[in-house]
């Protein structure tokens, strides 16, 4: 059987179809689709998601539907995150989405957007040697540590590439002031949560870590087989940051290519997260992986699930 697994983020918008193997509870991916809305747009200043951005996700809603039924999906999860918690108009346009498509959509907490991000980018692996995973999303990031029998500590911290380039870089490009303001803003920030180093294997997830592994291996197009558990230095992210801090948007559309299409202004921030991050755990190396929340949900599902219906 077919199931289909909907994230939508304060950024983007993935739609994950699986089949499901019901004689060993394991699934296989049939189809990965991205769309980015940036949805958390301007939510700091209205508190409500914008009727441009409302209409987009409609648009987009209506287009994955269309395709879930193309693959006769059984089910369709979806889970709205940070963009969703702090909305005022959360509920109303949950309310729109049942009625035009009886979509059923859970807003996870912080801590729940969490581990299943963390379920998801850790996948397949069962081993029970502890990993890090950091999550950088538009309007939060998530750090969860542990293993895949017990999560150990899981936090969302209040700020995403979305939220960060609106307050720091509100007119791009940036200068060096404003690159160094969020450098320490996020240097005091890592420091209250009292970052400790680690040995563990460190796993980046989401837009930003994949971009910057297209970018490194000169990727002008997005290659999942290429990109899922490739590996970041610490060198490539200060390198990589550095000549983002140097362009223009457009110039970084240019030299990059569509793999930095609609997040080519958020790359700054997201690589300054990686970095900073990176040197308060003291980790010189990341894996990458294309995972993530939308692989935690089909995962979740299956442990839940029935098997004998």
């Amino acid at each position: 059987m077919n199931v289909a697994s909907i994230d939508i983020g304060s950024n983007t918008i993935l739609l994950l179809i699986v089949e499901i193997d019901k004689n060993t509870h394991t699934f296989k991916t049939l189809l990965n689709e991205v769309r980015i809305t940036r949805i958390y747009q301007g939510l700091n200043k209205t508190f409500n998601i914008s009727e441009e951005k409302i209409k987009l996700l409609y648009e987009i809603l209506k287009e994955f539907n269309e395709i879930i039924s193309n693959y006769y999906c059984v089910n369709t999860l979806i889970r709205a995150t940070k963009a969703f918690r702090v909305a005022n108009n959360s509920t109303s346009i949950i309310e729109d989405i049942k009625s035009m498509y009886n979509y059923d959509i859970t807003i996870l907490t912080g801590e729940e957007e969490a581990q299943l991000s963390f379920i998801g980018s850790t996948s397949p692996w069962v081993s029970s040697e502890n990993k890090f995973v950091i999550d950088i999303g538009g309007g939060s990031t998530e750090l969860i540590y542990g293993n895949r029998i017990k999560i150990h500590n899981k936090i969302s911290l209040d700020f995403g590439v979305v939220s960060l380039t609106e307050k720091f870089f509100p007119i791009y490009s940036p200068n060096r002031n404003q690159i160094h303001q969020l450098e320490e803003y996020l240097k005091k920030y890592f420091s209250e949560f009292n970052m400790k180093k680690t040995k563990s294997e460190v796993i980046a997830v989401a837009g930003t870590p994949t971009t910057l592994s297209c970018m490194k291996q000169n990727l002008k197009q997005f290659n999942e087989s290429v990109v899922d558990n490739s590996y970041l230095c610490l060198n490539d992210i200060e390198e990589i940051s550095y000549l983002l801090s140097q362009l223009s948007k457009e110039e970084i559309l240019r030299t990059y290519g569509n793999v930095v299409m609609g997040r080519e202004d958020l790359l700054l921030a997201g690589s300054l997260i990686l970095k900073i991050f990176m040197q308060f755990i003291n980790v010189n190396e990341i894996t990458v992986s294309t995972k993530g929340l939308r692989y935690g949900v089909i995962i979740d599902y299956l442990d839940k699930l029935n098997w004998d219906l």
